[in-house]
């Protein structure tokens, strides 16, 4: 049976803010509709990037996209184009080890700077999980430097990185108090919310028991 649209959900406008081409926003409700069919969503999101390569919604949403679907590798290049967008709407420099927190105002928690300290510790998160904690340990110590309030949780993934992982004690408080990794829509007006949470970016850190976990993807409502 051929499936029903509704075309005013496919069509409508909901990027605000964002110069995103109209048939790149179609592509990317598609890969939420089509979110369970891996192959599918895949293939619209593929079809975003064709029509908006270099567009931030396009990136986070690629970034989120592989970071839920556990395909770490194919979020990485994603994560690292979402942090040169957080740079460059800052009108920073390339290099964020050079970032000074008098570069920006990051106490100030306007959304460009917040969006780039969350794409920092995103960005090292990823790192880490991939096995290349040094790299990814970096980003992450440059978003505690940076966010002296530490406002969004960096300091204690910092910690648990240090400490090689989480204990299974720990990691029982943050599988119990960690919302479900839920994808509703692929939605990047609310761009650094598209990052993993506070909480739940430590879950799936290495324990710091013998005992092997299992990789699983993201589950969802």
């Amino acid at each position: 049976m051929a499936e029903t649209w509704d075309e005013e959900w496919l069509n409508n406008r909901r990027f605000f803010d964002e110069d995103i081409p109209a048939e790149a926003e179609r592509a990317l409700h598609l890969v939420a509709h089509y979110w369970h069919d891996t192959d599918e969503a895949e293939a619209y999101l593929h079809a975003a990037l064709g029509l908006a390569p270099n567009h931030l919604a396009i990136s986070i949403s690629a970034y989120k996209f592989f970071f839920y679907k556990n395909r770490l590798e194919d979020a990485l290049p994603h994560a690292e184009a979402c942090l040169g967008h957080a740079l460059r709407r800052l009108n920073l420099g390339p290099d964020w080890q050079a970032l000074e927190p008098e570069d920006a105002d990051f106490t100030s928690w306007k959304p460009e700077a917040r969006f780039l300290l969350f794409v920092l510790k995103a960005y090292g998160y990823v790192l880490v999980r991939l096995g290349r904690v040094a790299e990814g340990r970096a980003p992450v110590a440059k978003a505690v430097q940076l966010d002296t309030a530490d406002r969004t949780g960096s300091n204690r993934l910092l910690n648990v990185i240090d400490r090689g992982g989480l204990d299974e004690e720990e990691e029982e408080e943050v599988r119990r108090d960690s919302p479900p990794s839920v994808i509703r829509t692929l939605h990047p007006s609310d761009t650094f919310g598209l990052l993993p949470p506070c909480r739940e970016n430590v879950f799936h850190l290495p324990r710091k028991t013998t005992r092997q976990t299992s990789k699983k993807e993201g589950r969802h409502r």
